[in-house]
């Protein structure tokens, strides 16, 4: 791609950056690559007691070398681009290291540093009314783009992700599980987390004059989700707290005491599996330690963004690019960012 160092002063040059980030990171989909080929098959055997960890397989990563970007850092805002390189050369070499357990575990730390927090887990009492599927939550994302006048987005239903849904950045997609089913109240939350907070701060970034804010900054891209989480919840959903536990646990536990340990935190056996297979994917023999991290993200990012919010932050800032409140000074005077919001 690119060998040589860059200035990176001009903005045709950090147009040229940004296009090479959005060009790998729209190969780079955790959805597909991190998702096992045979979790029904490993599920079935785990929960019958046939097996004591699954042993998962995965599709043939084919996935480029992002080569390194030389930026000379002249300017204030070269260590921004800088940063946000390294990221995508991170997320690139830790797909690349699937099949390789220790190297994986080892990488996805360096990408998502798990932090510990104070937090009480206490589970939520669901409505047996689970009647929206997601055919129907398809439907209500739709809605919200054409009422945020958002355009150039998708929303899809597809059968191979880990998550009940996700949003692709480089594609401008959101992605729903098949077969889900959730009720109004997760809609309603949901739709904030999804739209309302994602795909609405990558479109108001990708209007903003400066191009890094196209993408985001690392530490705005982490923040997102203590955004969305805030705007679904203001203490905090639930499940992003029992998320980052199972991190913690998955460090130093296999599969099996990582899924006994939030059965007894009072999870359903699916809840579990389900849970257990965010946090150890990437993995193939999971009765080794270590795994994803990237879920530990969440509440980390939440409790940011409510200290944020407990301090007077403005709202509207934050969903005007993927930044960070920390850089807004910063990106106002460097980067000419504006309120759009």
């Amino acid at each position: 791609m690119y060998n040589r160092t860059m200035k990176i002063g001009e903005l045709n040059s950090r147009r040229m950056l940004v296009d090479a980030v959005k060009a790998q990171e729209k190969l780079i989909d955790f959805s597909k690559w991190l998702h096992p080929t045979n979790e029904q098959d490993q599920k079935e055997a785990f929960l019958r007691g046939k097996i004591e960890n699954p042993i998962f397989k995965y599709q043939l990563i084919n996935i480029p070398n992002f080569i390194p970007l030389n930026v000379a850092v002249d300017d204030p805002i070269d260590q921004l681009y800088k940063d946000r390189i390294q990221f995508t050369e991170g997320l690139t070499s830790l797909l690349q290291a699937i099949g390789d357990d220790e190297k994986f575990s080892r990488i996805s730390q360096e990408v998502f540093p798990y932090k510990d927090l104070d937090y009480q887990i206490s589970i939520e009492e669901k409505s047996d009314n689970n009647k929206i599927d997601a055919e129907e939550i398809r439907k209500r994302f739709l809605k919200e783009l054409k009422d945020l006048n958002i355009e150039g987005w998708t929303v899809e239903i597809v059968d191979n992700i880990s998550s009940r849904m996700m949003v692709s950045y480089p594609e401008k997609a959101i992605r729903i599980k098949k077969g889900i089913s959730i009720n109004n109240k997760e809609l309603e939350e949901l739709t904030h987390h999804e739209i309302g907070v994602h795909v609405l701060r990558s479109a108001n970034g990708r209007i903003q004059t400066e191009p890094l804010l196209h993408i985001g900054t690392v530490a705005g891209r982490f923040f997102e989700e203590g955004v969305a989480c805030f705007l679904e919840n203001p203490e905090g959903p639930y499940r992003i707290f029992l998320r980052h536990f199972a991190v913690k646990i998955a460090q130093n536990s296999s599969f099996r005491e990582t899924y006994n340990l939030l059965i007894e935190k009072g999870l359903s056996q699916n809840e579990a599996w389900s849970m257990t297979l965010r946090v150890k994917r990437g993995l193939t023999d999971t009765s080794k330690l270590g795994g994803f991290t990237r879920d530990a993200i969440y509440a980390q990012a939440f409790s940011e963004m409510k200290e944020y919010m407990k301090d007077g932050g403005e709202l509207s800032l934050i969903l005007s690019a993927p930044i960070h409140p920390r850089e807004i000074d910063f990106l106002t005077k460097h980067a000419r960012l504006r309120k759009i919001c």
